[in-house]
C-alpha cells in the first residue's frame, strides 16, 4: 500500500520526467537520485542493448549509486554485451508482449543464474535450443554482476517500451528484496519514463534519432523494413522485419551489413538514409522471394485446413507483408485482413505472426 510520501514522490518525479533540461547534463540525471530515493535503492541503473551483427552493443548507459565508477560500469558492460549472442531473460532486439512496460521485482543476481534461473526462463514459451542459449547468456550477465559485487544485489526492474521497441532497462538495485511498495512506485512511473524516453530518443540524446515519420512509414513498405546504421545495427524495423530477426536473427544480421553477398531466396534493397545530424544510415527491405513463400504457404495450409483466402494472406506474411499491404494486395479492408490472421493463427496454434512465419518457412 502506498503511503502520502510515495504518492508525493510520484507526482513530483512525474513533474520532473515532463520537463527536457537544455543546459548541462546528460539526460535523467537529475531525476535518478530521487528516483532512487523513491524506490528504496542504493544504486539505479537505465541502459539500452542494441543488436550488433552477432552479438549486442551498448547503446547507453545511465547510472545513480556508482559514484566515480559510472564510466568503468558502462564500458564493462559495453564488453559483456559484445560477448553474448542471447540475453537472458528478455529479448533487447523485440521485447516480448508480456514484459513491455511491466514493473517486476526479481531475487538476487545470484540465486537468478542459480536455482531460480531455469524456472524462469522455462516460463517463456521458447524452443529448447533457445533456452539453452537463454540460460548461457543469463550465466554470462551474473558474471559482469560478479565483478561488481552486485551479484547479492535484488533487483526491481521495468523494460520501457515503445511497442516491442525497448527505449530503456530501468531498475533498482539493493542488499534486501524489494517489496510491493516500491514495485508499485516504478509501476506508476513506467508510462511518464516512456513518454520521457522517446523524447529523449528522438532529440538524439539516448542512441540514434529517428524521425517518428520514419517509424510509421517503414510500416507501409512491402516485405521487412530496417534502418541500420553503418555497421549494419538495427536502429529501427517495422514488425516484419522485428518477425525476420525472431525467426533467423544471425541470417537477417547478415543481410544488413554493408557489401552482404546476395541471396537467391531473399530480394534485399539498400538506399543510404539523410538524416540531420547524425551519422550514415542506410535503409533495408528485405523480401522473401515470391514463389518460395507461396509454396511453403500451399503446404502449410494443407495441413492445417486453411481456406484459399487464408492460404493467401499466410504466403504474404510469410514475405513480410504489413497488414495494410496485404488489404492492398487482396483489395480488401484493413479490418477483414486482420480477421483473416487471426484465423490463420488460431489454426496454426500460433501466438504471433513472427511464429507463423517461422513455422511457414522452416
Amino acid at each position: 500500500m502506498l503511503e502520502p510520501r510515495d504518492h508525493a514522490a510520484i507526482r513530483e518525479l512525474k513533474r520532473e520526467l515532463a520537463v527536457v533540461g537544455v543546459t548541462g547534463g546528460g539526460p535523467l540525471d537529475h531525476v535518478l537520485p530521487a528516483m532512487t530515493e523513491a524506490l528504496g535503492a542504493e544504486k539505479v541503473v537505465v541502459y539500452r542493448a542494441r543488436a550488433n551483427h552477432d552479438t549486442w552493443a551498448l547503446d547507453f548507459s545511465i547510472s545513480h549509486g556508482l559514484r566515480s565508477r559510472a564510466k568503468a560500469f558502462a564500458d564493462d558492460l559495453d564488453a559483456t554485451l559484445h560477448t553474448l549472442d542471447r540475453f537472458g531473460f528478455y529479448d533487447p532486439a523485440r521485447v516480448e508482449t508480456g514484459q513491455q512496460n511491466v514493473a517486476v521485482a526479481f531475487s538476487s543476481v545470484r540465486r537468478l543464474t542459480g536455482t531460480d534461473l531455469p524456472r524462469s526462463i522455462d516460463a517463456l514459451r521458447l524452443t529448447a535450443r533457445e533456452k539453452d542459449r537463454r540460460f548461457e547468456g543469463a550465466r554470462q550477465f551474473g558474471h559482469f554482476f560478479a565483478r561488481w559485487d552486485m551479484d547479492d544485489d535484488c533487483q526491481l526492474r521495468a523494460l520501457v517500451c515503445d511497442g516491442p521497441a525497448l527505449l530503456a532497462w530501468v531498475g533498482g538495485l539493493r542488499a534486501a528484496p524489494f517489496d510491493a511498495r516500491a514495485t508499485q512506485v516504478l509501476r506508476a512511473l513506467v508510462i511518464p519514463l516512456r513518454d520521457r524516453l522517446r523524447v529523449e530518443a528522438r532529440l538524439g540524446r539516448l542512441g540514434v534519432a529517428i524521425d517518428p515519420l520514419s517509424r510509421a512509414v517503414l510500416e507501409h513498405v512491402a516485405g521487412a523494413g530496417f534502418v541500420v546504421d553503418a555497421r549494419g545495427s538495427v536502429v529501427i524495423a517495422n514488425a516484419a522485419g522485428y518477425a525476420l530477426l525472431d525467426r533467423a536473427p544471425r541470417e537477417t544480421r547478415a543481410l544488413l551489413r554493408p557489401a552482404a553477398p546476395p541471396r537467391a531466396d531473399v530480394s534485399v534493397t539498400s538506399v543510404d538514409l539523410a538524416a540531420h545530424g547524425v551519422g550514415l544510415l542506410r535503409l533495408v527491405l528485405v523480401q522473401e522471394e515470391a514463389r518460395r513463400a507461396e509454396h511453403a504457404a500451399r503446404v502449410v495450409a494443407g495441413r492445417h485446413g486453411l481456406t484459399p483466402r487464408e492460404t493467401e494472406v499466410l504466403a504474404l506474411l510469410a514475405r513480410g507483408a504489413s497488414n495494410l499491404r496485404i488489404a492492398h494486395s487482396l483489395g480488401c479492408a484493413e479490418r477483414t485482413v486482420e480477421v483473416h490472421v487471426a484465423r490463420v493463427l488460431t489454426k496454426l496454434d500460433c501466438a504471433t505472426r513472427a511464429e507463423a512465419i517461422a513455422r511457414t518457412l522452416a
